[in-house]
């Protein structure tokens, strides 16, 4: 089962990523016709874009990793910033009081809730963590140490 978490781990990146350009190409484009073969397209180009960074350009990869470090904090106190001044604001009444429930269309709760715990366990662990969470370990609790 972790062969199977690590295979889907290193691939769930560039799917997700060619996902969200083709999703942005349908979106863009009223005439674009996916295929599925585009999105494997992409992947591979994804993959394949990394993979020549590292074998030839080497010198340059620290300097881009630092670049890419320092946007990611700045962007992440800017993004921060700008949510917060222009977001829409709920009463307080609506956030710790009303219940939102059907909204997502399942009508269990359970399902819900699962759905929503996997998603976010996805997008801070990988599909390792989910696969965590879902098998179910012989070792009684007390040795659990993750």
């Amino acid at each position: 089962m972790t062969v199977f978490a690590w295979v889907t781990g290193g691939a769930a990146g560039p799917a997700i990523i060619a996902n969200v350009i083709i999703g942005l190409a349908i979106f863009n484009y009223d005439d674009y016709v996916p295929k599925r073969w585009h999105t494997t397209l992409l992947m591979w180009a994804l993959i394949l874009v990394p993979f020549f960074f590292n074998l030839w350009f080497r010198k340059l990869l620290a300097s881009l990793e630092l670049i890419g470090g320092i946007f990611h904090f700045l962007f992440f106190i800017v993004s921060i910033i700008t949510l917060a001044v222009l977001a829409e604001r709920s009463t307080p009444q609506f956030v710790f009081q009303d219940f939102t429930k059907g909204l997502s269309g399942w009508n269990n709760d359970g399902v819900t809730w699962g759905l929503g715990l996997l998603t976010i366990t996805y997008a801070v662990n990988g599909f390792d963590g989910v696969l965590h969470m879902s098998n179910k370990s012989p070792l009684p609790a007390a040795y659990i140490t993750c």
